[in-house]
């Protein structure tokens, strides 16, 4: 194979680089118009909250979802979740996932995602739409909800929000500092002056140091800023050919204790649910990563089988989010363990808490 010369890859860069200074300079621009009032925003009759991010892949949104929807429920308030159902069959026409008492609709039709909340959030209606302000409204005439958290929503700029929390990873907060196709930044890091609040997803203690890059950014020097830890958590264990059979508790590891495990995931960080298995107690004797929301065809569910049985596995386990996409069902000949992610705000908690009780009370416009 002839070698493809410097001169290639450096086009190639060059390429990269261009798509950049344009797609970061339209979404700037995009946000500019969106502050002036040239592009108009739309406002709801109840407070909303907004979770999103930078950059592009897992910081923890949806784990931050659920985490403030027990909160707000917890202090007597009747929150409402929306969220886009990415490449769900609803996503384009809009749907009501949950109506707090059953799922309607499954994770083909909903969204990993949107399934995922609606099946840990009892309770708590769960509606979907590219459209989400229509889908806010849905959600609105139908359950009368006093806060909607808005799931992925910093970059949805054409709803109005009370509450604009920003999560970044605390290892890399902005990825490796380049905007999309070079890098993994939906936006400038200028965007993050938008946010009312930081929360640092992955941080290990409240104490830690900020990151360097933090402390250099001017617009965040003064926004509140919190800490956030994931926790592996299993949440069950399906046999062959059926949903979930037992609810596990939080620190529970006996059923991958010492196990050997195949792990297959398909989301933006594969090897952090790896590194999960082992703290769930797990042995892995192989493992398989896919890229973010990978659906699984009938003949790679096969494949998988077998590569666990050829691995000498006892079990498998993959993700919630990764579960849904299976449609909530063991396909497998052998045990399937479905394991997830609950945050725990380590850093600041109180002071969260009463920034959400602010926001439910009162609209940032008031």
């Amino acid at each position: 194979m002839a070698d493809p010369g410097p001169d290639r890859w450096l086009s190639v860069e060059s390429a990269l680089g261009a798509a950049a200074v344009v797609y970061g300079g339209a979404m700037a621009l995009r946000a500019e118009w969106y502050r002036r009032g040239l592009f108009a925003s739309q406002r709801l009759s109840c407070p909303v909250v907004s979770v999103g991010n930078l950059t592009i892949g897992g910081t923890g949104k949806t784990p931050m979802v659920v985490y403030l929807a027990r909160r707000l429920l917890a202090s007597g308030r009747r929150p409402a979740v929306v969220s886009r159902g990415y490449r769900g069959a609803s996503e384009r026409t809009g749907g009501i996932v949950s109506d707090r008492r059953r799922i309607l609709l499954p994770a083909q039709a909903a969204g990993d995602e949107p399934w995922l909340i609606a099946s840990l959030l009892k309770g708590v209606p769960v509606v979907v739409g590219k459209d989400r302000c229509r889908a806010a409204r849905i959600a609105q005439s139908a359950f009368s909800p006093d806060v909607i958290l808005v799931d992925d929503g910093f970059q949805h700029l054409r709803m109005r929000r009370s509450l604009d929390l920003l999560l970044l990873d605390a290892a890399a907060p902005f990825g490796n500092g380049r905007i999309f196709p070079r890098g993994a930044l939906r936006e400038p890091i200028s965007a993050a002056a938008r946010a009312d609040a930081i929360v640092l997803t992955r941080s290990c203690q409240s104490d830690e140091p900020l990151p360097p890059v933090l402390t250099k950014i001017q617009a965040l020097g003064r926004k509140p800023i919190f800490r956030a830890f994931h926790r592996p958590r299993l949440r069950g264990v399906a046999a062959p050919g059926a949903a979930i059979l037992k609810e596990a508790a939080v620190t529970a590891t006996e059923p991958l204790a010492a196990k050997r495990v195949f792990a297959f995931s398909g989301i933006a960080r594969n090897e952090s649910f790896q590194q999960s298995v082992r703290a769930l107690g797990g042995r892995l004797a192989g493992a398989k990563g896919f890229s973010d929301h990978h659906r699984y065809p009938a003949h790679e569910r096969g494949a998988l089988e077998h590569a666990a049985r050829e691995a000498g596995a006892d079990i498998m386990a993959t993700t919630d989010k990764d579960f849904a996409r299976l449609g909530g069902e063991n396909p497998f000949g052998m045990g399937l363990a479905v394991v997830g992610v609950d945050i725990s705000v380590v850093s600041g908690k109180e002071s969260l808490d009463r920034l959400l009780d602010a926001c439910a009370n009162r609209h940032r416009w008031d």
